[in-house]
C-alpha cells in the first residue's frame, strides 16, 4: 500500500535537489511503500540499493 503524500514529497525533494527524475521515482516507491513492522522496513536488497543511490542527493 503506498503512501502517496510521502511518494510525491519523496520526489520533490529529490528532484529539487538534482536527482534524476528516474531514480527519484524509484526511490520514492520505495520509500512510499515501507513497512515499519518488517526487518528492513520491508525493503529489498534491490530496494535498498535505489535508496543508497538517492540518498547523497538529499545530504547535499
Amino acid at each position: 500500500m503506498q503512501n502517496q503524500g510521502l511518494y510525491d514529497a519523496t520526489v520533490q525533494a529529490l528532484t529539487e535537489r538534482g536527482c534524476p527524475e528516474e531514480l527519484a521515482n524509484q526511490a520514492a516507491t520505495v520509500v512510499s511503500n515501507d513497512d515499519s513492522n518488517k526487518p528492513n522496513l520491508g525493503r529489498t536488497e534491490t530496494d535498498q540499493a535505489v535508496v543508497k543511490q538517492a540518498l547523497p542527493y538529499l545530504q547535499k
